[in-house]
């Protein structure tokens, strides 16, 4: 009880807290025929992918207990003197599972042996409070998830729908009954959470080819971990055996129908998916130079992903004839003739080539295809499509993992590992009318490196680093900038960004790309290191987890924000100048504009602290009770740029408005200035007035009006406790109770 209350200081203090380990644990208890404990018994644990050897023995209560163990296959011996020597072969232990391997020895000489294999030890856990499912490499590559040669790329996310308590939605996982954004996704213990949302990143997910296994904690996690449910991904190490694959997955549109929508054509749109590459792992051997068997080795897969394809538009153009200003041949029920804006008369059915504007008859030229369905010279005024072509919506990505793992020492106490997940996944996105496709951008880039130093065999530290890199958004080779600066418009600012202008109409087909190019960045950076100790029946575990974020997103408001918006029809296709909505356009004269300023991108930069301490108490041989204590610190995010701002209802009637301190020149003053604001420029108060008795709103820096960077106030005493039982009632891994209770902290 000393060593609870020891626990129970350090955790009231909040002083220790998550390292997302992937490792397990092999346990389990010594005894003799009759039942009783053997104290003085070694136990052997050999890892037979690696060749890695571990020993202890048993505590006074008979119990043995190996920690932080690697995921994989193992033997255990166990020999004591005036026993037979006990062995189990083809132990399998998945990524954090605590798997029991109770030992009876029996009487007689130590050269004689007892051989048991894996199949007789237990799948279930009875250690743990945890209800959890893991799949297999084997479960990965086989079960019937389309993650190779589908039509939407190769990630490995989509298998987590099949985990045992798993859901899968349009907005992410639910996982037992949680909501999308209480799991915590992480890979090889480093998380894929975005920074900029509560949802994790499905393309920084390894290869298919690499995962060597995928675990689901639904309820009940301890104090390590932070989130209520927690999906594990491991990836594959080479082993003392050289082993590898190869593969190839084939689809075609040449077995699909016409789609049944396409009235006036008769072909389709071809589309095929290819999937291929392999994988290669084992000792890393230089003949007469260096042997690498049990302490050296290396793994690396490649998968590429190729899909050509075409999609049809079906689009609303101007015929020739109006593209002319003619409209001659315009039908709609409520044309007559065009008016004369300028002088209040008539048009006719044709505007004077000279009253056209050449900013839009160049956009014409340069983005409005002529109809190629039916009469070209001829317009309808309806939503019936006049124009149809097939356009570039292909895709490819290459995906590269690598992994190094180096024994240290001769007796293997220190582990280094690494690995790293390469992947460009770019896909055309057409775009309307003549602009090219814009290019979707898909790019992670993911690290671990990680330590594991065995000090004693009852005392080990696990410490890592990480990083997680995604980059995702729109790119496109129309230079939009140099475009419009060539067209001559009026009164546009700072186009820091490229895009176009936008034009829009009723049933013509609206220019409405917008922006050109927009990234989203989102970067984060892990730091962790857990100790664990096994002192008696108690193992405790102290950590920490710390992550630095950071979410960079295009800025905009409306339409195409710098660049323009340029409304032309008023009601269906009126305009409220000619009567027409085009005829208007040609004249350059638009119903309603909308106009911004974006002055930068947004760049949301924050650091999360963790920590936790976690004791796991064998009571008896029956019950194992688990608690913990864990802290987290989540200060806002701040901008780097000062692209914030903040509302704070405190103060009476008025509230006030909070912007990031010395970044007054980013305010909307004439906005402000409309609320009532005392001072408009966040500076100088040149307002005193009240408004239905309300006073003016103060406008003050962040500082000023003490709040941190972030513009919001966020706890500092986070403390979460965790506790947990598992009962096995009849003493056997044939049955298992287990509850508890916990407090969790969300990040949406």
């Amino acid at each position: 009880m000393a060593l609870f209350g020891l626990l129970l200081v350090l955790a009231l203090a909040c002083m220790q807290a998550s390292a997302q380990t992937t490792q397990g644990s092999i346990v389990g208890s010594v005894k003799d025929p009759g039942g009783a404990v053997v104290t003085g018994a070694t136990v052997t644990l050999t890892n037979t992918d690696e060749g890695t050897v571990r020993t202890t023995t048993p505590n006074g209560i008979g119990d043995y207990r190996f920690v932080n163990v690697k995921a994989g296959h193992y033997s255990v011996d166990v020999s004591a003197t005036g026993f037979e020597k006990w062995s189990a072969t083809g132990v399998a232990l998945t990524v954090r599972q605590e798997l029991r391997v109770d030992v009876q020895l029996s009487v007689g000489a130590v050269q004689q042996s007892v051989q048991v294999t894996g199949d007789n030890v237990s799948a279930i856990e009875t250690e743990s409070p945890t209800v959890s499912g893991t799949f297999t490499a084997d479960d990965a590559t086989n079960l019937p998830v389309n993650t190779r040669a589908s039509f939407s790329g190769t990630s490995a996310a989509g298998i987590l729908g099949t985990l045992p308590g798993v859901q899968a939605d349009a907005s992410g996982i639910s996982l037992q009954g949680a909501l999308p954004y209480q799991t915590e996704v992480t890979v090889d213990g480093v998380t894929l959470k975005d920074p900029a949302g509560g949802s994790f990143i499905g393309n920084a997910f390894p290869s298919t080819e690499s995962i060597s296994e995928i675990r689901a904690d639904g309820v009940l996690a301890n104090a390590e971990f932070g989130d209520p449910g927690q999906i594990v991904v491991t990836t594959k190490g080479g082993s003392n055996s050289l082993h590898g694959s190869g593969f190839w997955y084939y689809q075609s549109s040449a077995f699909d129908a016409i789609p049944y929508t396409y009235p006036t054509t008769m072909t389709k749109a071809s589309v095929h998916g290819d999937t291929f590459g392999g994988s290669l792992g084992g000792p890393v051997v230089i003949p007469h130079v260096y042997n690498g068997h049990n302490k050296t080795f290396f793994y690396g897969a490649y998968e590429g992903w190729r899909h050509p394809a075409q999609t049809t538009l079906l689009e609303k153009v101007p015929s020739t004839l109006m593209k002319q200003g003619d409209f001659s041949n315009y039908n709609s029920a409520e044309f007559t003739g065009l008016t004369n804006p300028y002088t209040g008369g008539s048009y006719g059915k044709s505007i004077p080539s000279t009253a056209l504007s050449p900013i839009a008859l160049n956009a014409l030229k340069q983005f409005y295809p002529d109809p190629n369905i039916g009469d070209p010279t001829a317009y309808t005024d309806d939503n019936v499509a006049n124009y149809q072509a097939n356009v570039d919506q292909s895709g490819h990505s290459n995906q590269f993992d690598v992994r190094g793992d180096q024994y240290v020492g001769s007796n293997q106490k220190f582990l280094v590992w690494g690995r790293f997940t390469w992947k460009n996944f770019p896909t055309n996105s057409p775009q309307h009318l003549n602009l090219p496709s814009s290019v979707n951008n898909s790019q992670s880039r993911v690290l671990k490196v990680d330590t594991n130093w065995i000090i004693k065999p009852n005392l080990i530290n696990e410490g890592g680093f990480g990083f997680t890199r995604y980059t995702s958004g729109a790119t496109n080779s129309f230079n939009g900038l140099a475009w419009t600066n060539q067209q001559g418009w009026k009164g546009l600012q700072n186009l820091f960004y490229n895009g176009i202008p936008e034009m829009d109409f009723n049933n013509l087909q609206s220019l409405n790309a917008d922006r050109l190019t927009g990234l989203n960045k989102s970067f984060t950076y892990e730091y962790s290191d857990a100790l664990i100790w096994t002192k008696g029946n108690h193992t405790l575990k102290f950590g920490t987890d710390i992550q630095s974020l950071e979410a960079l997103s295009p800025l905009g408001f409306n339409g195409a924000d710098n660049y323009g918006t340029y409304q032309f029809n008023t009601s269906s296709s009126v305009g409220m100048f000619t009567g027409v909505d085009f005829a208007d356009f040609l004249l350059g004269l638009p119903n309603q504009t909308f106009y911004d300023v974006v002055r930068q991108d947004n760049d949301g930069i924050s650091g999360h602290y963790h920590f936790f301490a976690q004791d796991e108490w064998r009571v008896n041989p029956r019950l194992t009770l688990s608690y913990g204590l864990r802290y987290e610190l989540h200060p806002g995010y701040y901008d780097r740029y000062g692209d914030i701002g903040n509302f704070d209802p405190s103060i009476a009637k008025s509230g006030r408005v909070i912007y990031p301190q010395g970044k007054q020149d980013l305010l909307a003053q004439g906005f402000l200035a409309s609320a009532n604001a005392c001072n408009p420029d966040g500076v100088t108060q040149t307002n005193s007035a009240a408004v239905n008795g309300a006073p003016c709103m103060p406008v003050q820096g962040n500082s000023t009006a003490g709040f941190p960077a972030g513009l919001k106030k966020y706890p500092h005493l986070r403390c979460m406790p965790r506790v947990g039982f598992a009962y096995r009632p009849f003493g056997n891994d044939k049955w298992a109770i287990r509850g508890g209770m916990g407090l969790y902290n969300i990040n949406m």
